[in-house]
């Protein structure tokens, strides 16, 4: 502000003050949840902002002959892009370890407690295994025959 007010009071009859501002386009694309990751944004937008200006004292010419003052609002050919996108739990997990890791590892915790149940079963099925030709042998007292004299 104070730069402009010295500029003001320096001017001659013959200057004026020149300003161009400059606004560039920025776009927006945010993927906030993680179904959007796959590749459609939940928003897209643009807005602009004032990138840069600059202010010269110009001598006047006939076209500007009664300014005090230009204000020239440009737009740059740039456009910036800004993106959000959701670091989700299988990224996480893929910059820890890798997932193939943690689902073989879930997979392994799931299946091991039934494996092993399962091995036991049938190991002692082999292991007292009894064979014989009278195949009465093992059955309960009360199925047995009887042979009385």
């Amino acid at each position: 502000m104070e730069k402009s007010r010295i500029a003001l009071q320096s001017l001659s009859s013959e200057t004026f003050i020149k300003n161009d501002v400059f606004i560039q386009q920025n776009e927006i694309t945010l993927s906030d949840k993680w179904w959007y990751s796959i590749g459609f944004p939940s928003f897209t937008g643009s807005f602009y902002n004032m990138k840069y200006y600059e202010s010269q004292t110009i001598n006047r010419i006939a076209f500007y002959q009664d300014f005090l003052y230009v204000l020239t609002i440009l737009p740059t050919k740039y456009v910036e892009n800004h993106t959000r996108e959701v670091y989700s739990l299988l990224s996480l997990i893929g910059d820890i370890g890798g997932v193939l890791q943690v689902i073989l590892l879930a997979f392994v915790s799931f299946m091991n407690p039934i494996s092993k149940y399962s091995f036991n079963m049938k190991a002692i099925q082999n292991l007292y295994l009894a064979r014989s030709k009278d195949p009465s042998i093992f059955l309960p007292r009360t199925k047995l025959k009887t042979n009385k004299i």
